[in-house]
């Protein structure tokens, strides 16, 4: 019983010496008090916002001047946790040791800038979109543009003085399939239009350069129609009804009333208006047969027969 008694003894002892040398290694025995400061190298101000962790635990972090207090050793490593992934180290000397302090600098990274916002773009201008369009000009010289919106609505803009910028958008009618234009012999404007009820529909200015009439029908049905002016200064309008046959109707003086709705071809597909040298019209349309037809006016303003182009 003693022998085995003091077997028991013996091997405690070692393993007391052994935790014993363990725990007493050369660099805790060394450990001491040492006072830190880590400093930004452009500036010279304490890193107050930097946490610190040593060889075997965190240990904190900086007081109001960049200070920190801890125990150490030469050999102990500090890493400093600045800023995002920014993780400088600092090992531990042994003159920190002697002077129970040390000061070190840190080239710090250049600050992350702020998040760029794209620059702010200006509204782009507004602009007009439209299904058809025509062009006036009024007594004094100034342009004038008619057009049918993606509403529908016909709208017009017109030269503030001759040659040069525009007016603001004015709507003349809240509804329209197609237009034209045309100008009386005393200079004033007048539009001409089918709606969407498909009768044509017209609008003149009161006085030259002036305001614009209400609307007023001058025909039931129709499906295109185009406008020019007679060698007299007379309007005369052509247009294709819902018949597919091509009427016209005529001012019966310059700048007066019109006249009624007289035929002129039986059948067609489209038609244009132009004008002689000597000032009688012509006409050019598409039969239903797709041939190209035309009639122009005599000297008496009567009508020559259709022929083929």
């Amino acid at each position: 019983m003693l022998s085995l008694y003091t077997n028991f003894n013996l091997k405690t002892v070692i393993f007391h010496i052994t935790v014993l040398l363990f725990v007493l290694t050369p660099q805790f025995l060394n450990a001491t008090i040492i006072t830190g400061r880590f400093i930004d190298c452009k500036t010279g101000n304490g890193l107050i916002a930097a946490t610190w962790t040593g060889s075997n635990s965190v240990i904190g972090s900086t007081d109001l001047y960049g200070n920190f207090i801890f125990d150490g050793y030469a050999g102990y490593v500090i890493t400093i946790l600045v800023s995002g992934d920014f993780h400088p180290t600092y090992t531990v000397t042994q003159e920190d040791v002697r002077n129970g302090s040390f000061t070190h600098c840190i080239n710090l990274p250049p600050p992350t800038p702020p998040p760029t916002q794209p620059p702010t773009q200006p509204p782009p201008p507004q602009v007009e979109k439209a299904k058809s369009l025509a062009v006036g000009k009024n007594a004094d010289g100034r342009q004038e543009v008619f057009y049918i919106g993606t509403d529908n609505a016909i709208w017009h803009k017109w030269q503030v003085v001759q040659n040069g910028g525009w007016s603001e958008k004015r709507q003349l009618d809240p509804a329209a399939k197609s237009l034209a234009v045309g100008k009386n012999a005393d200079g004033r404007q007048e539009v001409f239009y089918i709606g969407t009820d498909n009768a044509i529909w017209h609008r003149w200015q009161l006085t030259p350069n002036g305001f614009w009439s209400g609307a007023d029908q001058l025909d039931p049905a129709a499906k295109s129609l185009a406008v020019e002016e007679n060698a007299d200064g007379r309007q005369e309008v052509f247009y294709i009804g819902t018949d597919d046959a091509i009427w016209h109707r005529w001012q019966l003086k310059p700048s007066g009333s019109w006249s009624g709705a007289d035929q002129l071809a039986p059948a067609a597909k489209s038609l244009a208006v132009g004008k002689n040298a000597d000032g009688r019209l012509v006409i050019f349309y598409i039969g239903t047969d797709n041939v190209i037809w035309y009639r122009s006016q005599m000297q008496d303003n009567s009508w020559w027969y259709a022929i083929k182009f």
